[in-house]
């Protein structure tokens, strides 16, 4: 049974909803009420149909499918100004001013070996949520805004604990390299768990699914070395810190005829202060320095292994596109702007700090004399 419809079949518009259509086609501009109700209309058209989506409730949403961006061929349209980004932005302020304390307390090359090797991971964190983002988009639903909120919170831990090289290169006394290489790892872990979602459901093209194929083993494998890091610093601090709590059980240190003040183990209280163990340590490479150098390794080998799949491994004569899904330029170019800018500002103000820090310590050494 087929029914066919001519054009005297169709609704006819109302006078009204005609009068407006030309007032807009000659340049009248639109009310507010009028231009939400086409925005409303173009969201409904926009929307994918085949969203598969567990609710709490009616009104609220616990889990959908994450959708891609756009397809090869469609007109790309920059996204609306996300506030989550800026907020996600900011960390990377407090992240150059830590980065600058480390080449101020020991400008060396193991100062350097500690600036890049935090630098590197940390702007890692930011090129994996761009590299999503420009491809995907999930939905505004509880899980999704739960591991948004987990990956912040992963970045602020290894923000807080980059520290001068005499805290991070002794990680038998701190524990600041062990917390901040588990938050690199955790942070790493739950932006490979966005791709594992897609690879289970995903509404977009196939080619989706490959793409998380081939992020799941370009990232999967170079976390281990942040794991690998955390594992021994671990090691590092709990087996050098049980010593000292067994020895201050056992009573070593204390004796009757010391009059000066005891060191106890879990306290503030330290024979060295961190800037003297980085000048006592120098230049020197030590087997504590090997966390430094397995995070350093993961951004190299990241950047070796897309190199090598960019150059090699892609298909030519356009038949990328059945293995790759296409990256929103727009969105990359603002958010690129947006790092510069706030790299720049930091570096201004960095600039202003070592400057009040070179007169501080000219003004000290003159008291000396």
């Amino acid at each position: 049974m087929t029914v066919e419809f001519s054009d005297a079949d169709a609704p006819t518009p109302a006078p009204a909803a005609m009068e407006r259509k030309k007032g807009v086609e000659m340049g009248v501009p639109m009310t507010p009420s009028e231009r939400r109700s086409a925005l409303t209309k173009s969201q409904s058209y926009h929307a994918p149909h085949s969203m598969l989506t567990v609710s709490l409730s009616s009104s609220q949403k616990l889990i959908s499918k994450p959708r891609q961006r756009q397809k090869w061929g469609d007109t790309q349209m920059l996204p609306h100004v996300n506030w989550g980004d800026l907020f996600f932005d900011l960390f990377y302020v407090g992240a150059a001013y830590n980065l600058s304390s480390i080449l101020i307390d020991q400008p060396t090359g193991r100062g350097l070996l500690y600036f890049f090797g935090c630098f590197f991971p940390i702007m890692l964190i930011w090129l994996d949520k761009l590299s999503y983002d420009s491809r995907f988009a999930a939905n505004d639903d509880a899980v999704h805004r739960i591991q948004e909120v987990a990956i912040i919170i992963a970045l602020a831990t290894a923000v807080l604990h980059i520290r001068p090289v005499g805290i991070l290169g002794n990680p038998e006394e701190y524990v600041d390299m062990l917390a901040f290489s588990t938050a690199l790892f955790i942070a790493s872990i739950l932006h490979v768990a966005r791709y594992v979602e897609i690879l289970i459901w995903v509404d977009g093209e196939p080619a989706a699914k490959g793409v998380a194929r081939s992020e799941l083993m370009y990232r999967g494998i170079p976390s281990l070395f942040y794991l690998a890091a955390a594992i021994f610093s671990g090691i590092q601090f709990y087996t050098n810190h049980n010593d000292d709590y067994q020895r201050f059980l056992a009573g070593d240190n204390i004796d009757d005829s010391d009059t000066n003040e005891t060191t106890y183990p879990y306290t503030d209280t330290t024979t060295l202060t961190y800037k003297e163990e980085a000048k006592k340590a120098d230049d020197g490479l030590s087997i504590n320095d090997l966390p430094i150098f397995l995070c350093f390794a993961v951004p190299l080998m990241y950047s070796g292994m897309l190199w090598i799949r960019i150059l090699y491994c892609m298909p030519g004569g356009g038949r990328h596109k059945q293995f790759s899904v296409p990256t929103n330029i727009d969105f990359t170019i603002h958010r690129y702007g947006e790092w510069t800018m706030l790299m720049l500002g930091e570096d201004i103000l960095s600039l202003r700090t070592f400057k009040d820090i070179v007169i501080y310590d000219t003004l000290e050494a003159k008291s000396l004399f």
